[in-house]
């Protein structure tokens, strides 16, 4: 919605939309590339135009990991790191598994995470013990494959009130 819009271009971030343009490199990798055509063409058509798109922006861009948040992102920026061969890729899961979640569960999240779980460069990170547990048992993998980083936050950032402030 572009609330943190301005901030981001006052600190010199670009904004991309992915799909909003082929970028001259990814079209020239894609041109050139017929084993990557392939796999671009072997993302699901049951993932939309997501990951196909990210990749993009991927092939593009050429980053050096690729750092996702949430289930659906997480599974469409995934397949698009494996399409481009992204060198690292951390997938942060921030609840619990999203069958405890009916109204965002889709039927292709749990082979995904499979099939991403058993990539070495794929790190899946928690927020909690309670999350990576139930995590790794819906996925069917090793608890100790799901890494747990707690959300928080840097106190010292913030001034502790006067005592007349708090009274």
């Amino acid at each position: 919605a572009g609330h943190y819009r301005r901030v981001l271009e006052d600190a010199g971030v670009e904004i991309r939309t992915a799909g909003a343009r082929l970028g001259g490199r990814a079209a020239e990798r894609i041109r050139g590339d017929r084993a990557l055509r392939r796999r671009m063409f072997a993302i699901p058509l049951s993932l939309g135009h997501e990951s196909v798109e990210i990749a993009g922006e991927f092939l593009d861009l050429e980053p050096d990991f690729v750092h996702a948040w949430l289930d659906h992102t997480n599974i469409f920026a995934g397949a698009a790191a494996l399409v481009t061969g992204a060198p690292e890729v951390i997938l942060s899961l921030r609840s619990l598994a999203p069958t405890h979640f009916p109204a965002m569960l889709r039927d292709w999240m749990l082979p995904w995470y499979r099939v991403l779980a058993r990539e070495d460069h794929v790190r899946l990170v928690a927020n909690s013990e309670a999350g990576a547990d139930d995590y790794a048992r819906w996925i069917g993998i090793a608890r100790d494959r799901i890494g747990v980083v707690r959300n928080g936050f840097d106190a010292e950032q913030f001034a502790s009130p006067t005592p007349a402030a708090v009274e």
